[in-house]
């Protein structure tokens, strides 16, 4: 079912909508959604095992924009995790939410999400999206029901925003400070994440990153977690804009 992202829609200047088709059928009324409400750009997520899906949305027009891994870890402690290092990970504030998007803003400036991947999209406008997702993962339950920190000398270095979905924790957006890489702040933040996860009473936890995100992706391993799934993000311009 496809709908107008109103946050997308503000921060583009256009008429934006997404949509998750399962079928060939999905993706027909979602491109008759998008033409009863003047949609000029559809961003549709489908599993990448859907080939023959992707390929039908690829005939229509669709660019794959991104390609989205999964990881999934069933084996969940209340442990307190050990750490060094020198900073310490604790719950976010809501004052802090300025903070953390600032922090959002500089450890995705850049990055190679499917926004980025739209020549189309302002580049500016693109780094914002996780720079308000980050600041409305602080202020909105609905969003993220935790934020975690992690702190030294009172300078933000890294974040992790989490929420519970059923009985799945989801790990949905961690941030780490580009002067403050390498120090194991990702793996610190996961195993807070497990364990919050773990108390939380949820059978299973996940994280979503790019294909290209090797980094993460060998930091998720090593804390436990295993390939689980993969989705492809396509974008479809209905209406052509003017490249000025």
């Amino acid at each position: 079912m496809a709908a107008l992202s109103e946050l997308d829609c503000a921060r583009f200047g256009s008429r934006v909508a997404k949509a998750a088709p399962e079928s060939e059928a999905e993706w027909r009324d979602a491109l008759d959604f998008c033409a009863r409400q003047g949609v000029e750009l559809l961003i549709a997520r489908i599993d990448s095992a859907r080939s023959v899906l992707a390929q039908r949305m690829e005939s229509d027009g669709a660019r794959l924009a991104d390609v989205l891994l999964q990881f999934r870890c069933a084996h969940l402690t209340d442990a307190p995790p050990v750490r060094t290092g020198g900073f310490r990970i604790r719950a976010c504030l809501p004052l802090e939410a300025d903070r953390v998007r600032e922090l959002a803003r500089a450890c995705f400036r850049g990055y190679a999400s499917h926004y980025h991947a739209d020549p189309r999209l302002e580049r500016d406008a693109c780094d914002e999206v996780y720079a308000d997702w980050a600041y409305r993962a602080c202020s909105d339950r609905k969003v993220a029901e935790e934020v975690l920190l992690a702190e030294e000398n009172a300078q933000l270095l890294g974040f992790a925003a989490l929420r519970l979905a059923g009985t799945q924790a989801e790990g949905s957006l961690f941030g780490v400070a580009p002067g403050a890489r390498g120090r194991g702040i990702q793996r610190a933040l996961l195993a807070e994440f497990l364990a919050w996860a773990a108390r939380r009473g949820a059978a299973s936890a996940t994280y979503q990153t790019q294909l290209g995100n090797v980094a993460a992706q060998k930091t998720v391993v090593r804390a436990g977690f295993e390939p689980d799934r993969s989705f492809l993000t396509f974008h479809l311009w209905i209406v052509p804009r003017s490249e000025d």
